[in-house]
């Protein structure tokens, strides 16, 4: 069971601290051993995540015409645009 929620936890961004507390870790070095693979992956859900976002959003602005690039950039000024 700590095996499961370990992972939910891992894959929602829980902090490791937190993670290696609520498991009964006596060490962060504990849980990064058992669980540092996971940690990895967990990162590339996220980034993966991120992209489909962006994906989708320029879905949007492409098949709609009304909504201005500056529009864009005034909602989300930390992706570049």
């Amino acid at each position: 069971m700590p095996d499961a929620c370990a992972s939910l936890w891992i894959e929602s961004a829980r902090n490791p601290k937190q993670i290696q507390t609520l498991i009964g870790h006596s060490s962060i070095k504990v849980t990064f051993d058992t669980y540092g693979h996971l940690f990895a992956d967990a990162e590339g859900d996220q980034r993966a995540a991120a992209d489909m976002q962006l994906n989708i959003l320029m879905v949007f602005r492409t098949s709609n015409p009304r909504v201005r690039s500056s529009n864009l950039s005034e909602r989300h000024p930390h992706q570049g645009h």
